[in-house]
């Protein structure tokens, strides 16, 4: 008989440093911008000021799925804020809008 493995928690709290504060994220928010990257930063936001607690709640607040918020903290695990957001710009790069 096969051992019987507990499955993978996918809509836990992400085991990851934002190190963003609250209010950068805020200032970053009031900036125009395409809605993706709005959602992206606001995924951070609602983490970083403990809206949200889990994968699950941030997914159904953007009305996104669950592995959409886990792709985009992996980015954010990868290279921070920049690599978050490097791909959504076809004439302007990240760092542009970050400054």
């Amino acid at each position: 008989m096969q051992e019987v493995k507990e499955p993978i928690k996918m809509s836990g709290r992400p085991n990851i440093k934002i190190t963003e504060s609250v209010e950068y994220l805020q200032i970053i928010l009031k900036k125009p911008t395409r809605i993706l990257a709005y959602n992206k930063v606001q995924m951070l936001y609602l983490f970083q000021s403990k809206q949200v607690s889990n994968v699950r709640e941030v997914a159904a607040f953007l009305g996104k799925g669950e592995a959409t918020i886990h792709r985009w903290l992996f980015q954010y695990k990868q290279g921070g804020l920049e690599n978050l957001l490097k791909n959504l710009f076809c004439f302007w790069s990240a760092k542009k809008f970050l400054s």
